[in-house]
């Protein structure tokens, strides 16, 4: 098995990157390669040597100033109560997709993997590659809820949160309301102008939520098992100068 040589965590041409995870969600760049694959076997490499470190491999292909859009390869890392809300890993899949399948089959809404819900399966393409984030919510090891977004071609600098889902017995605990505000954050940060939300109305906890957190009714669904679609415009960070 052999090793590319370890590159300036600057060249993007190289978008798998292998990040060392530090406390307080801090992180830093290790090496960048060309594909996974070279990456996953790097990063076993890492574990035998470093076995106390925590290392993951994310996206990269780096940020603009004149495209907030892209996907920076940020990880996402904090805690609400005994919930853990992190950066979807590929080790996920299966169970960020069973949550969600639950929730739907709960509410009489279908499961559909080559239609609605094929961007759970497809994690990477469809939004790592494209400039979104997909998290997943964690208790005691077991992932419990998801959340994510990516950019959209409506509105201005404009994306949309896509598969909040909690699984029934971590509910009512304020845990939606926090990964809504902390998913409004890292949109905020990024320098996107508006969040588009789509819904349906038998999800009557959902509904209240967005519609508690400013979301205004609009027009334009298109998942066809959705009824609902809301707005929220997102100020623009101002910085200050000393």
């Amino acid at each position: 098995m052999t090793y590319q040589q370890v590159r300036s965590t600057e060249d993007f041409s190289r978008p798998w990157v292998i990040v060392r995870v530090l406390p307080n969600a801090q992180h830093y760049p290790v090496a960048r390669f060309f594909n996974r694959r070279d990456a996953e076997d790097h990063k076993r490499v890492l574990h035998r040597f470093m076995p106390d470190s925590e290392f993951a491999i994310v996206f990269d292909i780096g940020v603009s100033e004149d495209k907030p859009e892209q996907y920076s390869g940020m990880l996402m890392k904090t805690y609400y109560k005994d919930f853990l809300i992190r950066t979807w890993t590929p080790n996920d899949r299966e169970a960020a997709a069973a949550v969600i399948r639950v929730a739907l089959a709960e509410y009489g809404l279908s499961w559909e993997p080559s239609g609605a819900d094929r961007d759970v399966l497809e994690v990477e393409a469809s939004y790592m590659a494209v400039g979104g984030e997909f998290w997943v919510i964690e208790q005691q090891g077991q992932v419990v809820g998801t959340g994510a977004y990516y950019p959209v071609e409506r509105g201005e600098k404009a994306v949309e949160i896509r598969k909040m889902y909690l699984s029934p017995a971590v509910r009512g605990k304020g845990l939606g309301k926090y990964l809504l505000q902390e998913l409004e954050k890292a949109i905020a940060n990024r320098g996107f102008l508006e969040i588009w939300i789509e819904t349906a109305s038998v999800l009557k906890e959902a509904v209240k939520l967005y519609e508690s957190s400013g979301y205004q009714p609009a027009t334009g669904v298109e998942t066809k098992r959705c009824d609902r679609i809301y707005l929220k415009p997102i100020p623009p960070i101002t910085t200050t100068k000393n």
